[in-house]
């Protein structure tokens, strides 16, 4: 059954995840079948994403309400969600497993590549040189950029941050060509960077963030790295970043590509 964002909502609220209406609108109108809503008599119990990029996909945001958890569903989600996904045509899933599920992932066939640290800091400075708001007339060329670092066009994805955030989607100028961009979102405490793509590797990348930080006044960032993203996590610690949690990249299937290094932030777990 199709996703119900009211429940969804209320289950990633329960899991203390930031997660806004926007991230599932997202979601649906990317394709109405990237996530789904588990019923058992009438009620809704379980969510789960299911988000193919042809080859490629991931698989997001399972959540069970806790008055139905150890009975199963969980299993069935994950099932349902990996089925569909084949059915697709997507036979590399990729996800982020919290540590506790790490065994019945890989009971169900996926096993760990990395980490996948979640970082937060607050970085301070004016807007630096150099940095400026994407344009739409930027956009094809963030597109491209993104389709190179990620591997496939989530065009759609980064449009729509685009369209909601356009003061927070900044991009990286040397000598009139865009090098790198990131894009933030606004959440309930904080401005979430996703993603931050990289063409070449610097510390004038960490004007990105700075610029971000200026315009939502200085408030909290948090940002999703994963462990092979190793100048991504350096130039974070230098900008006082620090780590809140983490979760295990988790694949299934034959791998067809390695987590590029110039993807400083994922996207989100649940779509990469």
């Amino acid at each position: 059954m199709n996703i119900d964002i009211d429940f969804a909502l209320s289950l990633t609220s329960i899991e203390g995840w930031s997660d806004t209406r926007s991230d599932f609108d997202a979601l649906v109108s990317y394709s109405p079948t990237a996530a789904f809503v588990m019923e058992i008599a009438n009620e809704y119990i379980g969510i789960v994403s299911a988000v193919s990029y042809g080859a490629f996909g991931f698989i997001g945001s399972l959540i069970i309400h806790p008055s139905h958890r150890g009975k199963g569903f969980g299993i069935q989600l994950l099932r349902h969600a990996q089925k569909h996904l084949q059915d697709l045509g997507t036979s590399y899933i990729m996800l982020d497993a919290v540590p506790d599920a790490i065994a019945l992932y890989e009971h169900h066939g996926f096993r760990p590549v990395c980490k996948s640290y979640r970082l937060r800091g607050r970085v301070t400075g004016p807007e630096s040189r150099g940095v400026r708001e994407i344009s739409d007339m930027d956009l094809p060329l963030i597109y491209e950029c993104d389709r190179r670092a990620f591997g496939a066009d989530r065009s759609h994805f980064l449009q729509k941050k685009w369209m909601e955030n356009p003061e927070l989607c900044i991009c990286l100028e040397r000598d009139d060509r865009i090098v790198s961009y990131a894009m933030g979102s606004y959440r309930e405490n904080h401005v979430r960077i996703a993603p931050w793509i990289v063409s070449i590797p610097g510390d004038s990348n960490g004007d990105l963030l700075r610029t971000i930080s200026y315009r939502s006044e200085g408030g909290t960032l948090a940002l999703g790295v994963l462990e092979t993203s190793k100048d991504a996590y350096s130039l974070a610690q230098k900008l006082s970043f620090s780590e809140y949690s983490y979760s295990i990249r988790m694949v299934f299937g034959d791998q067809i590509q390695s987590p590029n290094e110039s993807q400083y932030a994922i996207g989100s777990p649940a779509k990469g």
